[in-house]
């Protein structure tokens, strides 16, 4: 998923596709010029990936700070 441009539109409209599908175990959307709102999304949905072992976002104007705060509250209760 990296290196296509889609930005918040996209990844919103990505992190919504992906929120079932529980067995997710790698994202990667570097260099898509994702900002808050993508992160957001995205943050939003990390619960329901429970499997997920690799988050690659790199090369971003976000992240929000609701997605920060999310994956923190995911690593302590051992979901990402």
């Amino acid at each position: 998923m990296s290196n296509n441009q889609c930005g918040d539109v996209g990844m919103v409209a990505l992190a919504e596709a992906l929120s079932r599908c529980t067995e997710l175990g790698n994202l990667k959307f570097s260099n898509n010029r994702v900002g808050a709102t993508g992160f957001a999304a995205v943050a939003e949905a990390l619960p329901r990936w429970p499997k997920l072992e690799w988050l690659f976002v790199s090369s971003n104007p976000g992240p929000a700070d609701a997605f920060v705060l999310a994956l923190i509250k995911a690593l302590e209760a051992g979901v990402a």
